[in-house]
């Protein structure tokens, strides 16, 4: 512990990440050198982010607008230790997401997350469909480690925070236009009107087409991957008291896309446990189909997708209702409740090999609701020395997910109709020691219960090459003469209770410098294994727990034209859960433990009232431990979405014109060489990357418009997602490739 302690000193004295102020806000407003004042919520109030002892990375809405950001998960690119990138093997609207190496690198259901993601703090049960378009968001919050205590269960490696745009008492509209490179067309509308004094509305639109950059010559029909269309449309109402605030919002979120963006690097025909070998010396041969080899395999940077297989765009509706209500009892009391019901229906398409064969093709149908109540009192106590809150929770989950995988010898229904339901009592209390000392304990008593009903509906083999046939024979369903069930019918479950302890001692040296340390526990969820291969006996798994020691402290100068804020951190991670493949299908195993420490450190900077810089770099060390024996897992692995090093840096420049303002800006990314599976598969080590992005914005003097050049991946660089795909089991590497480099041009005009 101690050599390692020494390690992340010595590496952290070289870092620096980003919080970027609001560049727009401050050209116009003429704020001079100094830097924005953040706000965040991280602690279920509201406080500066220097104020908070916590690790939290923060965007205003003029920073995502400033960094063009449309999708949440391109914050990852401004954040130290957050891997956020569409699932994009099979879903372009499921997100990829990790914080400090913990995470979830699947979207099925039956899989917990590790990360919560919350808008208006409504916890989104899963990260199929957590990938959706920025529309009226006020501020984005990335709080890292385990936020157990206020948040609950599956933000074992930290939460996100979304928040929207409230309605307000003025008058406020906007249209904002974008056109761009692969035929980008996009629209952003909104308006907000006061109805009376105390009510108010605020009325949104997105509508977003573009086509995509990966050629798919063999289906005309497809067009391009993953060419996409989006419709978002959000109402939201605001009824206001001197003591009460009822809000009221309807987001609805609609997606239609090619399919991802794969391409197909190698074909390994040759390997005997692998579908292309079964597909060769079987299937082709029988159904008079053409081989498939290394001629097909165009590689990573072609940009062009040889397979044949379609079956429609995929497509997704979510629906998301939120009603909060804060009532101010008293000065020194508040009640908050907060009540939430989404839902999603989606339909995924992705040929598996990218060839005219049938080696792997994947069709998923999902449909689930999920309906979530939170209480929370709050006050302030002890002559105002001790802040307090305390809350209930309830939440429940319906969903049915069903994966249709074609294989060269069978075709097969694998999946399963989830019901999770959660109930919680937590509270945190802060108390002022001193006038500089203060010391916060909070606990959450989570009580959780997960089914995973297996029926004839949902697992079954659906048909069998028969070469006596001539062909793929058809099966009748369970329970008729005949159908095979794949596992047996039931219910598996996967229940725990568990409390999360946490506490914090934070110390102000000075009116700018803070230092604390804090002790924190989370937990993720048990599962059960949905995607398993006849013959495969290990169907569910228990959670996973981790316990974290932080380290931080935060500076800012006292003209407010320098801030930094820095973590370290070490966490003890149990029960693993890990996806351990065979050669048609898999298991996750709690198959070990593991040591995660490393660091964050963030600093940003007013050089004059014309410059401004941000640079960062956040690293982590990780290695398993405890390996279970049975699990045919090495201890030597490297732990999925863990990389040494994540670097970016910004510099912002402004200057003053004859009838307005001109900000330019470039922002620098690096992420470092990494696995994004458990097991290390051979081929799938994702190369390290840096990308540049960057931005002219004029604003003209009236503040009625502004119009902006943006570009991303301006250097034109590879960039490799993911690699999906296995050389034992499926005998392909498809690697999931980002956008080569790309302009828009962006006109916004405010009535």
């Amino acid at each position: 512990m101690q050599i390692r302690f020494l390690k992340i000193i010595t590496c952290m004295a070289l870092l620096g990440t980003v919080i970027v102020p609001g560049q727009r806000t401050a050209a116009q407003e003429g704020a001079g050198a100094a830097l924005e004042e953040i706000v965040v919520t991280a602690r279920r109030r509201r406080e500066t982010l220097m104020e908070t002892p916590v690790s939290v990375t923060a965007f205003t809405a003029d920073e995502l607008l400033s960094r063009h950001v449309e999708r949440a998960h391109q914050i990852a690119e401004a954040t130290p230790n957050l891997v956020y990138r569409n699932i994009s093997s099979s879903s372009n609207i499921g997100g990829n997401i990790f914080i400090r190496g913990i995470g979830q690198g699947d979207f099925i259901p039956t899989v917990q997350p590790g990360v919560g993601i919350y808008v208006d703090d409504a916890y989104v049960a899963n990260i199929s469909g957590s990938l959706t378009e920025i529309v009226d968001i006020d501020a984005i919050e990335v709080l890292r480690g385990p936020q157990g205590t206020l948040f609950g269960r599956n933000t074992i490696g930290g939460a996100i925070l979304i928040n929207t745009v409230k309605p307000s008492e003025e008058f406020d509209a906007y249209v904002d236009l974008k056109a761009g490179d692969f035929q980008l067309a996009q629209l952003k509308a909104s308006v907000n009107v006061p109805f009376s004094d105390n009510f108010f509305g605020k009325f949104s639109v997105l509508s977003r087409d573009r086509e995509g950059y990966i050629e798919t010559p063999n289906i005309p029909a497809a067009d391009k991957l993953p060419g996409n269309e989006t419709t978002a449309v959000r109402v939201a109402l605001r009824w206001q008291t001197e003591q009460v605030t009822v809000d009221w919002a309807t987001d609805y979120f609609e997606h239609g896309s090619v399919g991802p963006p794969v391409v197909l690097e190698g074909i390994f025909e040759e390997v005997p446990t692998s579908n292309s070998y079964a597909y060769n010396t079987l299937t082709a041969p029988l159904l008079g189909l053409p081989l498939v080899d290394d001629s097909y395999a165009l590689g990573r940077d072609s940009f062009t997708n040889l397979g044949t297989e379609w079956r429609g765009n995929q497509s997704a509706d979510i629906v998301n209702t939120t009603l909060t209500v804060d009532w101010a009892i008293a000065d020194n009391l508040s009640f908050n409740s907060i009540t939430n019901f989404r839902s999603l229906e989606s339909f995924d398409f992705r040929d598996g090999d990218a060839t005219p064969g049938l080696i792997q093709n994947f069709e998923v149908l999902f449909d689930g609701e999920q309906f979530s109540q939170e209480f929370r009192l709050s006050g302030l106590s002890a002559n105002d020395r001790l802040q307090w809150l305390v809350g209930l929770y309830y939440f429940e989950e319906d969903t049915a997910i069903i994966d249709i995988v074609d294989f060269p010898r069978f075709l097969i229904t694998s999946g399963a109709t989830v019901q999770n339901s959660s109930s919680a009592l937590f509270g945190q209390f802060t108390y002022d020691l001193t006038d500089k000392a203060s010391l916060t304990v909070g606990a959450r008593s989570s009580d959780e219960e997960l089914d995973s009903i297996v029926d004839d509906t949902n697992q079954h083999v659906r048909a069998l090459l028969i070469p006596r046939a001539g062909g793929f024979v058809p099966f009748p369903l369970p329970p008729a003469e005949g159908a095979i069930r794949i596992l047996p019918n039931g219910v598996y479950e996967a229940d725990e209770s568990r409390t999360e302890p946490y506490v914090n001692f934070a110390y102000s040296w000075t009116d700018g410098l803070m230092g604390y340390i804090s002790y924190s526990e989370g937990f993720k969820g048990g599962g059960f294994t949905q995607r398993i291969a006849p013959g495969n006996d290990v169907f569910t798994f228990g959670p996973e727990f981790a316990e974290v020691i932080e380290l931080g402290v935060k500076w800012s100068s006292l003209d407010n034209r320098l801030r930094v804020t820095g973590a370290l951190f070490w966490t003890d991670y149990k029960d693993l859960q890990v996806p351990v493949s065979t050669r048609l299908g898999g298991s996750i195993e709690n198959a070990s433990d593991a040591e995660i420490d490393g660091g964050e450190l963030e600093l940003a900077a007013a050089l004059s009232e014309r410059w401004q810089v941000a640079v960062g770099l956040g690293h982590l060390n990780a290695a398993y431990k405890n390996v279970r024996p049975e699990v045919r897992f090495s201890a030597d692995n490297i732990l999925p979405s863990v990389m040494d090093w994540q670097a970016n840096a910004s510099i912002i420049y402004t200057a003053p014109v004859a009838s307005g303002t001109v900000v330019a800006r470039l922002d620098h990314n690096y992420v470092d060489e990494h696995y994004d599976n458990a097991q290390n598969l051979e081929g799938t080590l994702l190369p390290s990357w840096s990308n540049f992005n960057g931005a002219v914005t004029f604003y003209h003097s009236s503040e009625r418009w502004e119009a902006a050049l943006e570009g991303r991946n301006i250097a034109d660089q590879l960039i490799i997602e993911r690699i999906t795909g296995n050389i034992l089991s499926n005998g392909v590497l498809l690697p999931v490739v980002s956008p080569p480099a790309e302009w828009a041009v962006r006109f916004r005009y405010r009535f």
